[in-house]
Protein backbone atom coordinates (compact mmCIF):
# COMPACT_ATOMS: atom_id res chain seq x y z
CA UNK A 1 0.00 0.00 0.00
CA UNK A 2 1.24 3.48 -0.91
CA UNK A 3 -0.12 6.65 0.70
CA UNK A 4 0.30 10.36 0.11
CA UNK A 5 -1.22 13.64 1.34
CA UNK A 6 -1.74 14.76 -2.28
CA UNK A 7 -2.56 12.96 -5.53
CA UNK A 8 -2.07 14.63 -8.93
CA UNK A 9 -4.62 12.54 -10.86
CA UNK A 10 -7.63 13.12 -8.63
CA UNK A 11 -9.96 13.01 -11.66
CA UNK A 12 -9.25 9.28 -11.90
CA UNK A 13 -11.07 8.79 -8.60
CA UNK A 14 -14.61 8.96 -9.95
CA UNK A 15 -16.27 7.01 -7.13
CA UNK A 16 -17.20 8.34 -3.69
CA UNK A 17 -17.89 6.38 -0.52
CA UNK A 18 -21.11 7.35 1.30
CA UNK A 19 -19.90 7.89 4.89
CA UNK A 20 -17.10 10.45 4.57
CA UNK A 21 -17.35 11.32 0.91
CA UNK A 22 -13.85 10.04 0.18
CA UNK A 23 -13.11 9.71 -3.52
CA UNK A 24 -11.68 6.43 -4.77
CA UNK A 25 -11.45 4.23 -7.85
CA UNK A 26 -11.41 0.50 -8.57
CA UNK A 27 -9.44 -0.84 -11.54
CA UNK A 28 -8.31 -4.18 -12.84
CA UNK A 29 -4.60 -4.99 -12.47
CA UNK A 30 -2.89 -4.15 -15.77
CA UNK A 31 -1.81 -7.13 -17.85
CA UNK A 32 1.78 -5.87 -18.10
CA UNK A 33 2.02 -5.80 -14.31
CA UNK A 34 1.03 -9.44 -14.06
CA UNK A 35 3.52 -10.43 -16.75
CA UNK A 36 6.27 -8.51 -14.98
CA UNK A 37 5.50 -10.22 -11.68
CA UNK A 38 5.51 -13.65 -13.27
CA UNK A 39 9.03 -13.11 -14.61
CA UNK A 40 10.69 -11.62 -11.55
CA UNK A 41 14.24 -12.65 -10.72
CA UNK A 42 15.06 -13.72 -7.16
CA UNK A 43 15.92 -11.01 -4.64
CA UNK A 44 18.64 -12.08 -2.17
CA UNK A 45 17.33 -9.57 0.37
CA UNK A 46 14.01 -11.40 0.61
CA UNK A 47 14.38 -14.65 2.49
CA UNK A 48 13.05 -16.50 5.50
CA UNK A 49 14.81 -15.71 8.79
CA UNK A 50 18.04 -17.57 9.46
CA UNK A 51 17.95 -20.15 12.27
CA UNK A 52 18.24 -18.56 15.70
CA UNK A 53 21.23 -20.28 17.29
CA UNK A 54 20.32 -18.94 20.71
CA UNK A 55 17.14 -21.00 20.96
CA UNK A 56 17.84 -23.89 23.38
CA UNK A 57 16.53 -27.42 23.09
CA UNK A 58 17.64 -28.70 26.48
CA UNK A 59 15.70 -27.50 29.51
CA UNK A 60 16.82 -30.19 31.94
CA UNK A 61 17.50 -29.22 35.54
CA UNK A 62 20.88 -30.32 36.79
CA UNK A 63 20.88 -32.59 39.87
CA UNK A 64 22.14 -30.94 43.00
CA UNK A 65 23.12 -32.51 46.30
CA UNK A 66 24.46 -30.76 49.39
CA UNK A 67 24.45 -27.39 47.62
CA UNK A 68 25.79 -24.59 49.88
CA UNK A 69 23.50 -21.72 50.81
CA UNK A 70 25.85 -19.03 49.47
CA UNK A 71 28.25 -18.59 46.56
CA UNK A 72 31.71 -20.13 46.90
CA UNK A 73 34.97 -18.93 45.38
CA UNK A 74 36.09 -21.80 43.14
CA UNK A 75 38.84 -20.00 41.24
CA UNK A 76 41.36 -17.32 42.13
CA UNK A 77 44.29 -16.57 39.84
CA UNK A 78 46.32 -13.70 38.38
CA UNK A 79 43.35 -12.67 36.25
CA UNK A 80 40.62 -12.54 38.85
CA UNK A 81 38.20 -14.65 40.84
CA UNK A 82 35.17 -16.81 40.14
CA UNK A 83 32.23 -17.19 42.51
CA UNK A 84 29.73 -19.97 41.89
CA UNK A 85 26.39 -21.15 43.24
CA UNK A 86 24.16 -23.80 41.76
CA UNK A 87 20.46 -23.04 42.13
CA UNK A 88 18.24 -25.72 43.65
CA UNK A 89 15.60 -23.37 45.03
CA UNK A 90 13.86 -21.80 42.05
CA UNK A 91 14.36 -24.80 39.74
CA UNK A 92 14.50 -22.94 36.44
CA UNK A 93 16.70 -23.80 33.43
CA UNK A 94 18.29 -20.35 33.61
CA UNK A 95 21.71 -19.05 34.66
CA UNK A 96 23.13 -15.63 35.48
CA UNK A 97 26.70 -14.68 34.62
CA UNK A 98 27.85 -11.30 35.95
CA UNK A 99 31.32 -9.93 35.23
CA UNK A 100 33.03 -7.00 36.93
CA UNK A 101 35.96 -5.68 34.88
CA UNK A 102 37.96 -3.72 37.46
CA UNK A 103 40.41 -1.21 36.01
CA UNK A 104 42.03 2.01 37.16
CA UNK A 105 41.57 3.61 33.72
CA UNK A 106 38.50 5.53 34.86
CA UNK A 107 40.24 6.92 37.93
CA UNK A 108 43.18 8.36 36.00
CA UNK A 109 41.44 11.39 34.47
CA UNK A 110 38.02 12.81 33.54
CA UNK A 111 39.03 12.32 29.91
CA UNK A 112 39.40 8.58 30.46
CA UNK A 113 36.08 8.44 32.29
CA UNK A 114 34.36 10.24 29.41
CA UNK A 115 36.01 7.93 26.90
CA UNK A 116 34.76 4.85 28.78
CA UNK A 117 31.22 6.26 28.61
CA UNK A 118 31.71 6.77 24.87
CA UNK A 119 33.23 3.30 24.49
CA UNK A 120 30.15 1.69 26.05
CA UNK A 121 27.66 3.84 24.11
CA UNK A 122 29.32 2.81 20.85
CA UNK A 123 29.44 -0.81 22.03
CA UNK A 124 25.67 -0.79 22.63
CA UNK A 125 25.13 0.53 19.13
CA UNK A 126 27.43 -2.05 17.54
CA UNK A 127 26.07 -5.11 19.33
CA UNK A 128 22.39 -4.29 18.92
CA UNK A 129 21.85 -6.19 15.67
CA UNK A 130 23.98 -9.21 16.61
CA UNK A 131 22.31 -9.52 20.02
CA UNK A 132 18.76 -9.27 18.64
CA UNK A 133 18.39 -13.07 18.17
CA UNK A 134 19.44 -13.55 21.79
CA UNK A 135 16.76 -11.16 23.03
CA UNK A 136 14.18 -13.02 20.93
CA UNK A 137 15.22 -16.23 22.69
CA UNK A 138 14.66 -14.64 26.14
CA UNK A 139 18.28 -13.81 26.91
CA UNK A 140 19.24 -10.41 28.25
CA UNK A 141 22.40 -8.45 28.84
CA UNK A 142 23.50 -5.04 30.12
CA UNK A 143 26.84 -3.26 30.23
CA UNK A 144 27.42 -0.21 32.43
CA UNK A 145 30.30 1.82 33.83
CA UNK A 146 31.05 2.28 37.52
CA UNK A 147 33.75 4.44 39.05
CA UNK A 148 36.06 1.43 39.19
CA UNK A 149 35.36 -0.33 35.93
CA UNK A 150 32.69 -1.99 33.79
CA UNK A 151 29.87 -4.30 34.90
CA UNK A 152 28.50 -6.89 32.47
CA UNK A 153 25.29 -8.72 33.38
CA UNK A 154 23.93 -11.60 31.31
CA UNK A 155 21.21 -14.15 31.95
CA UNK A 156 19.13 -16.67 30.04
CA UNK A 157 18.70 -20.39 29.42
CA UNK A 158 21.85 -22.10 30.63
CA UNK A 159 22.39 -24.20 27.50
CA UNK A 160 23.27 -21.25 25.23
CA UNK A 161 24.28 -18.58 27.75
CA UNK A 162 27.94 -19.03 26.87
CA UNK A 163 27.17 -17.82 23.33
CA UNK A 164 25.79 -14.53 24.63
CA UNK A 165 28.74 -14.04 27.01
CA UNK A 166 31.15 -14.71 24.14
CA UNK A 167 29.28 -12.27 21.88
CA UNK A 168 29.41 -9.46 24.45
CA UNK A 169 33.11 -10.00 25.21
CA UNK A 170 33.92 -10.29 21.52
CA UNK A 171 32.39 -6.89 20.76
CA UNK A 172 34.28 -5.31 23.64
CA UNK A 173 37.58 -6.95 22.71
CA UNK A 174 37.33 -6.32 18.94
CA UNK A 175 35.89 -2.86 19.34
CA UNK A 176 38.04 -1.41 16.56
CA UNK A 177 36.66 -3.88 14.00
CA UNK A 178 33.12 -2.57 14.51
CA UNK A 179 33.93 1.14 14.71
CA UNK A 180 33.26 3.55 11.85
CA UNK A 181 33.85 7.29 11.88
CA UNK A 182 30.29 8.31 11.04
CA UNK A 183 28.80 6.39 13.96
CA UNK A 184 31.56 7.65 16.24
CA UNK A 185 30.73 11.28 15.47
CA UNK A 186 26.99 10.72 15.96
CA UNK A 187 27.31 8.89 19.27
CA UNK A 188 29.84 11.41 20.60
CA UNK A 189 27.40 14.23 19.85
CA UNK A 190 24.60 12.34 21.60
CA UNK A 191 26.81 11.83 24.62
CA UNK A 192 27.62 15.54 24.78
CA UNK A 193 23.90 16.32 24.76
CA UNK A 194 23.35 13.76 27.51
CA UNK A 195 26.01 15.39 29.69
CA UNK A 196 24.49 18.80 28.92
CA UNK A 197 21.00 17.72 30.02
CA UNK A 198 22.41 16.06 33.14
CA UNK A 199 24.30 19.19 34.22
CA UNK A 200 21.23 21.43 34.00
CA UNK A 201 19.37 19.53 36.75
CA UNK A 202 20.05 20.93 40.25
CA UNK A 203 19.90 17.49 41.89
CA UNK A 204 22.68 16.18 39.66
CA UNK A 205 24.88 19.20 40.34
CA UNK A 206 24.27 18.72 44.07
CA UNK A 207 25.40 15.10 43.85
CA UNK A 208 28.52 15.98 41.85
CA UNK A 209 29.47 18.63 44.42
CA UNK A 210 28.98 16.28 47.38
CA UNK A 211 30.94 13.39 45.90
CA UNK A 212 33.70 15.70 44.64
CA UNK A 213 34.27 16.75 48.25
CA UNK A 214 33.88 13.35 49.92
CA UNK A 215 35.70 11.02 47.50
CA UNK A 216 39.38 11.03 46.67
CA UNK A 217 38.40 10.74 42.97
CA UNK A 218 35.15 11.86 41.38
CA UNK A 219 34.75 13.25 37.88
CA UNK A 220 31.80 15.57 37.35
CA UNK A 221 29.59 15.57 34.27
CA UNK A 222 30.90 19.00 33.31
CA UNK A 223 34.51 17.82 33.46
CA UNK A 224 33.65 14.90 31.21
CA UNK A 225 31.68 17.11 28.81
CA UNK A 226 34.66 19.40 28.31
CA UNK A 227 36.90 16.43 27.55
CA UNK A 228 34.70 14.31 25.31
CA UNK A 229 34.25 17.03 22.69
CA UNK A 230 37.90 16.65 21.55
CA UNK A 231 38.15 12.84 21.78
CA UNK A 232 38.99 11.14 18.48
CA UNK A 233 38.21 7.59 17.41
CA UNK A 234 41.94 6.86 17.23
CA UNK A 235 42.49 8.01 20.81
CA UNK A 236 39.48 6.00 22.00
CA UNK A 237 40.94 2.83 20.52
CA UNK A 238 44.48 3.42 21.77
CA UNK A 239 43.72 4.66 25.28
CA UNK A 240 40.62 2.66 26.23
CA UNK A 241 39.71 -0.21 23.91
CA UNK A 242 43.25 -1.59 23.64
CA UNK A 243 43.98 -1.18 27.38
CA UNK A 244 40.72 -2.35 28.92
CA UNK A 245 41.50 -6.07 29.10
CA UNK A 246 45.29 -5.87 29.71
CA UNK A 247 44.87 -3.60 32.77
CA UNK A 248 41.85 -5.26 34.35
CA UNK A 249 41.07 -7.67 37.14
CA UNK A 250 37.92 -9.81 36.98
CA UNK A 251 35.24 -10.66 39.50
CA UNK A 252 32.76 -13.17 38.09
CA UNK A 253 29.58 -14.67 39.55
CA UNK A 254 27.89 -17.64 37.89
CA UNK A 255 24.64 -18.68 39.55
CA UNK A 256 21.72 -20.78 38.37
CA UNK A 257 21.10 -24.09 36.66
CA UNK A 258 24.76 -24.85 36.07
CA UNK A 259 27.66 -26.80 37.56
CA UNK A 260 31.28 -26.12 38.46
CA UNK A 261 32.58 -27.26 35.06
CA UNK A 262 30.26 -24.96 33.10
CA UNK A 263 31.01 -22.06 35.43
CA UNK A 264 34.74 -22.60 35.00
CA UNK A 265 34.33 -22.62 31.22
CA UNK A 266 32.56 -19.26 31.40
CA UNK A 267 35.36 -17.87 33.55
CA UNK A 268 37.99 -19.17 31.11
CA UNK A 269 36.13 -17.42 28.31
CA UNK A 270 36.57 -14.19 30.27
CA UNK A 271 40.17 -14.67 31.39
CA UNK A 272 41.31 -15.73 27.91
CA UNK A 273 40.69 -12.16 26.76
CA UNK A 274 43.30 -10.92 29.21
CA UNK A 275 45.75 -13.64 28.23
CA UNK A 276 45.44 -12.83 24.53
CA UNK A 277 45.74 -9.08 24.94
CA UNK A 278 48.75 -9.22 27.24
CA UNK A 279 49.04 -8.02 30.81
CA UNK A 280 49.77 -4.47 31.88
CA UNK A 281 50.33 -4.20 35.63
CA UNK A 282 48.22 -1.43 37.13
CA UNK A 283 47.05 -0.47 40.63
CA UNK A 284 43.98 -2.25 41.93
CA UNK A 285 41.22 0.38 41.85
CA UNK A 286 40.00 1.31 45.31
CA UNK A 287 38.19 4.49 46.30
CA UNK A 288 38.58 6.17 49.66
CA UNK A 289 36.61 8.81 51.54
CA UNK A 290 37.81 12.06 53.09
CA UNK A 291 37.16 12.70 56.76
CA UNK A 292 35.29 15.99 57.07
CA UNK A 293 36.54 18.57 59.56
CA UNK A 294 34.66 18.98 62.83
CA UNK A 295 31.74 21.38 62.71
CA UNK A 296 29.66 22.54 59.77
CA UNK A 297 30.89 23.33 56.27
CA UNK A 298 28.82 24.68 53.38
CA UNK A 299 29.33 24.20 49.64
CA UNK A 300 27.00 26.48 47.69
CA UNK A 301 26.70 27.09 43.96
CA UNK A 302 24.16 28.55 41.58
CA UNK A 303 22.43 26.17 39.20
CA UNK A 304 23.62 26.27 35.60
CA UNK A 305 20.14 26.94 34.24
CA UNK A 306 18.95 30.55 34.90
CA UNK A 307 15.48 29.52 33.69
CA UNK A 308 15.12 26.93 36.48
CA UNK A 309 13.79 28.12 39.84
CA UNK A 310 14.43 24.79 41.59
CA UNK A 311 16.92 24.76 44.47
CA UNK A 312 18.31 21.61 46.06
CA UNK A 313 19.80 21.21 49.54
CA UNK A 314 21.37 18.14 51.11
CA UNK A 315 22.64 18.17 54.68
CA UNK A 316 25.10 15.30 55.04
CA UNK A 317 26.23 14.20 58.49
CA UNK A 318 29.32 12.03 58.44
CA UNK A 319 29.71 9.23 60.97
CA UNK A 320 32.66 6.79 61.15
CA UNK A 321 33.97 3.73 59.31
CA UNK A 322 31.11 1.28 59.35
CA UNK A 323 30.74 -1.86 61.42
CA UNK A 324 27.97 -4.41 61.37
CA UNK A 325 26.44 -2.79 64.47
CA UNK A 326 26.48 0.79 63.21
CA UNK A 327 25.30 -0.30 59.76
CA UNK A 328 22.01 -1.73 61.12
CA UNK A 329 21.71 1.15 63.58
CA UNK A 330 21.80 3.67 60.72
CA UNK A 331 19.26 1.61 58.78
CA UNK A 332 17.03 1.65 61.84
CA UNK A 333 17.42 5.42 62.24
CA UNK A 334 16.53 6.03 58.60
CA UNK A 335 13.43 3.84 58.86
CA UNK A 336 12.27 5.69 61.98
CA UNK A 337 13.08 9.12 60.49
CA UNK A 338 11.39 8.67 57.08
CA UNK A 339 7.81 9.53 58.01
CA UNK A 340 8.49 12.32 60.55
CA UNK A 341 10.91 14.05 58.15
CA UNK A 342 8.33 14.08 55.37
CA UNK A 343 5.58 15.22 57.72
CA UNK A 344 7.60 18.09 59.25
CA UNK A 345 9.50 19.38 56.21
CA UNK A 346 7.00 18.64 53.44
CA UNK A 347 3.54 18.61 55.00
CA UNK A 348 3.92 21.19 57.79
CA UNK A 349 6.68 23.46 56.49
CA UNK A 350 5.74 22.89 52.82
CA UNK A 351 9.36 23.45 51.83
CA UNK A 352 9.29 21.55 48.57
CA UNK A 353 8.00 18.80 46.37
CA UNK A 354 10.69 16.27 47.32
CA UNK A 355 11.87 15.58 50.87
CA UNK A 356 13.67 12.44 52.02
CA UNK A 357 16.34 11.08 54.35
CA UNK A 358 19.02 8.60 53.31
CA UNK A 359 21.36 6.19 55.05
CA UNK A 360 24.71 6.84 53.32
CA UNK A 361 27.54 4.37 52.80
CA UNK A 362 30.40 6.12 50.99
CA UNK A 363 32.90 3.32 50.40
CA UNK A 364 32.54 2.02 53.95
CA UNK A 365 32.14 5.40 55.70
CA UNK A 366 28.65 5.75 57.11
CA UNK A 367 26.54 8.88 57.31
CA UNK A 368 23.00 10.21 57.26
CA UNK A 369 21.53 12.87 55.02
CA UNK A 370 18.37 14.91 54.58
CA UNK A 371 17.51 16.24 51.13
CA UNK A 372 15.00 18.97 50.29
CA UNK A 373 14.18 20.19 46.79
CA UNK A 374 12.48 23.58 46.92
CA UNK A 375 11.96 26.73 44.82
CA UNK A 376 14.26 29.73 45.06
CA UNK A 377 11.42 32.23 44.70
CA UNK A 378 9.69 30.73 47.76
CA UNK A 379 12.43 29.72 50.20
CA UNK A 380 16.12 30.46 50.52
CA UNK A 381 18.58 27.60 50.93
CA UNK A 382 19.55 29.11 54.28
CA UNK A 383 15.95 28.83 55.48
CA UNK A 384 15.76 25.22 54.32
CA UNK A 385 18.93 24.38 56.24
CA UNK A 386 17.56 26.02 59.37
CA UNK A 387 14.31 24.05 59.19
CA UNK A 388 16.21 20.79 58.70
CA UNK A 389 18.20 21.48 61.86
CA UNK A 390 15.00 22.31 63.74
CA UNK A 391 13.48 19.02 62.65
CA UNK A 392 16.54 17.04 63.78
CA UNK A 393 16.35 18.63 67.24
CA UNK A 394 12.69 17.63 67.53
CA UNK A 395 13.42 14.17 66.16
CA UNK A 396 16.12 13.38 68.72
CA UNK A 397 13.72 14.44 71.48
CA UNK A 398 11.01 12.23 69.98
CA UNK A 399 13.28 9.18 70.02
CA UNK A 400 14.37 9.95 73.61
CA UNK A 401 10.71 9.85 74.65
CA UNK A 402 9.81 6.66 72.78
CA UNK A 403 8.26 3.91 74.85
CA UNK A 404 9.72 0.41 75.01
CA UNK A 405 6.69 -0.86 73.10
CA UNK A 406 7.29 1.60 70.23
CA UNK A 407 10.97 0.63 70.02
CA UNK A 408 10.09 -3.06 70.01
CA UNK A 409 7.51 -2.57 67.24
CA UNK A 410 9.96 -0.62 65.08
CA UNK A 411 12.66 -3.26 65.55
CA UNK A 412 10.23 -6.02 64.58
CA UNK A 413 9.32 -4.05 61.46
CA UNK A 414 12.96 -3.86 60.37
CA UNK A 415 13.50 -7.53 61.17
CA UNK A 416 10.46 -8.44 59.04
CA UNK A 417 11.94 -6.46 56.16
CA UNK A 418 15.22 -8.38 56.51
CA UNK A 419 13.35 -11.70 56.62
CA UNK A 420 11.62 -11.07 53.30
CA UNK A 421 12.52 -13.98 51.05
CA UNK A 422 13.79 -13.59 47.51
CA UNK A 423 10.86 -14.05 45.13
CA UNK A 424 12.96 -14.67 42.02
CA UNK A 425 16.37 -16.04 41.15
CA UNK A 426 17.27 -12.58 39.88
CA UNK A 427 16.67 -11.04 43.33
CA UNK A 428 18.97 -13.57 45.00
CA UNK A 429 21.65 -13.05 42.35
CA UNK A 430 21.44 -9.26 42.76
CA UNK A 431 21.96 -9.53 46.52
CA UNK A 432 24.97 -11.81 46.12
CA UNK A 433 26.36 -9.66 43.31
CA UNK A 434 26.28 -6.53 45.48
CA UNK A 435 28.55 -8.25 47.98
CA UNK A 436 31.00 -9.20 45.22
CA UNK A 437 31.02 -5.72 43.66
CA UNK A 438 31.71 -4.15 47.06
CA UNK A 439 34.41 -6.72 47.77
CA UNK A 440 32.88 -7.60 51.15
CA UNK A 441 31.52 -11.10 50.41
CA UNK A 442 29.21 -11.21 53.45
CA UNK A 443 26.56 -13.26 51.68
CA UNK A 444 24.69 -13.97 54.93
CA UNK A 445 24.55 -10.27 55.79
CA UNK A 446 20.78 -10.21 56.33
CA UNK A 447 20.98 -13.15 58.75
CA UNK A 448 23.70 -11.40 60.74
CA UNK A 449 21.82 -8.11 60.68
CA UNK A 450 18.70 -9.65 62.17
CA UNK A 451 20.67 -10.67 65.27
CA UNK A 452 22.24 -7.20 65.51
CA UNK A 453 18.86 -5.45 65.21
CA UNK A 454 17.68 -7.33 68.30
CA UNK A 455 20.47 -5.64 70.25
CA UNK A 456 19.37 -2.09 69.37
CA UNK A 457 18.13 -0.09 72.35
CA UNK A 458 16.62 3.35 72.76
CA UNK A 459 19.79 4.44 74.54
CA UNK A 460 22.10 3.27 71.73
CA UNK A 461 19.88 4.95 69.13
CA UNK A 462 19.82 8.28 70.97
CA UNK A 463 23.57 8.12 71.53
CA UNK A 464 24.20 7.61 67.81
CA UNK A 465 21.76 10.39 66.88
CA UNK A 466 23.46 12.83 69.23
CA UNK A 467 26.91 11.82 68.00
CA UNK A 468 26.07 12.20 64.29
CA UNK A 469 23.29 14.79 64.11
CA UNK A 470 23.68 17.11 67.10
CA UNK A 471 26.19 19.97 67.28
CA UNK A 472 25.73 20.57 71.02
CA UNK A 473 28.98 19.92 72.89
CA UNK A 474 29.91 17.36 70.24
CA UNK A 475 33.49 17.05 69.02
CA UNK A 476 32.43 14.30 66.58
CA UNK A 477 29.94 16.50 64.70
CA UNK A 478 30.84 16.67 60.99
CA UNK A 479 28.26 18.26 58.73
CA UNK A 480 28.45 19.17 55.04
CA UNK A 481 25.58 21.23 53.61
CA UNK A 482 25.58 21.17 49.80
CA UNK A 483 23.29 23.84 48.35
CA UNK A 484 22.37 24.48 44.72
CA UNK A 485 20.54 27.79 44.38
CA UNK A 486 17.87 28.16 41.69
CA UNK A 487 16.85 31.29 39.84
CA UNK A 488 14.53 33.77 41.57
CA UNK A 489 13.50 35.19 38.17
CA UNK A 490 13.26 32.14 35.89
CA UNK A 491 11.05 33.94 33.37
CA UNK A 492 14.01 36.13 32.44
CA UNK A 493 16.48 33.26 32.10
CA UNK A 494 17.58 31.22 29.10
CA UNK A 495 19.03 27.68 29.46
CA UNK A 496 22.73 27.64 28.52
CA UNK A 497 23.67 26.07 25.23
CA UNK A 498 25.93 23.07 24.83
CA UNK A 499 28.76 25.30 23.63
CA UNK A 500 28.37 27.51 26.68
CA UNK A 501 28.78 24.61 29.10
CA UNK A 502 31.93 23.41 27.32
CA UNK A 503 33.51 26.83 27.80
CA UNK A 504 36.02 26.65 30.65
CA UNK A 505 34.88 30.08 31.88
CA UNK A 506 31.60 28.50 32.96
CA UNK A 507 33.18 26.13 35.49
CA UNK A 508 31.15 25.43 38.60
CA UNK A 509 31.75 28.41 40.89
CA UNK A 510 31.22 28.04 44.62
CA UNK A 511 29.88 31.13 46.34
CA UNK A 512 30.05 32.50 49.86
CA UNK A 513 27.39 33.78 52.25
CA UNK A 514 24.82 36.38 51.28
CA UNK A 515 22.77 38.75 53.36
CA UNK A 516 20.47 36.76 55.57
CA UNK A 517 22.87 33.84 56.16
CA UNK A 518 22.73 34.35 59.91
CA UNK A 519 23.64 30.74 60.72
CA UNK A 520 26.85 30.62 58.65
CA UNK A 521 30.15 32.48 58.78
CA UNK A 522 32.38 33.11 55.81
CA UNK A 523 34.96 30.64 57.16
CA UNK A 524 32.44 27.79 56.96
CA UNK A 525 32.02 28.10 53.19
CA UNK A 526 33.99 25.92 50.80
CA UNK A 527 35.39 28.35 48.23
CA UNK A 528 37.43 25.84 46.20
CA UNK A 529 36.93 22.08 46.44
CA UNK A 530 40.55 21.14 45.70
CA UNK A 531 41.91 23.64 48.23
CA UNK A 532 39.41 22.37 50.81
CA UNK A 533 40.40 18.72 50.29
CA UNK A 534 44.12 19.45 50.70
CA UNK A 535 43.59 19.96 54.44
CA UNK A 536 41.55 16.78 54.90
CA UNK A 537 42.70 13.27 55.78
CA UNK A 538 41.63 10.15 53.94
CA UNK A 539 40.05 7.21 55.70
CA UNK A 540 41.75 3.90 54.90
CA UNK A 541 40.02 1.50 52.52
CA UNK A 542 37.02 0.34 54.53
CA UNK A 543 34.88 -2.79 54.21
CA UNK A 544 31.85 -3.47 56.40
CA UNK A 545 32.26 -7.13 57.33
Amino acid sequence: MLSSKTYENEEMCHLKEKWFGTKYSVEDIPQEWEESWNNLSSNPDLHIPAPNHFIPDNFDLLPGEAVPDYPEKICFDDYGELWFKQDVKFKLPRTYCNIYILTDLLLQSPRNAAMVDLYLNLFRQHIMEDAYPASMAQYSYSVSATERGIVIKTNGFNQKLHQLVDLVLDHLEKFEDYLDEKTFQEIRQQQMKSYHNFILKPGNLRKDMRLSILQDVHWTAQEKLKEVRTVTSKELIEEIASKMFPTCHYRVLVQGNTDVKQASELYKMVSDRKQRSGIIKSPFPELRTFKLPNGCNVARAHGFNPADTNSSVINYYQSDPGTGETEVLHEFIQMVMDEPAFDFLRTQEQLGYSVYCTNRNTFGILGLSLTVNTQANKFSVCHVDERIETFLTHFITTVENMSDEEMSTLKETLISMKQTVDITLGEEVARNWNEIVDGEYVFDRRKRQIELIKLITRESTVAQLQKVLSDKDNSSYRKLSVQVVGSTNPENGVPPSLDCLTDYSTNMKLVGPVEGDKDFTDEQFVKDINDFKVQLKLYPVTKIL
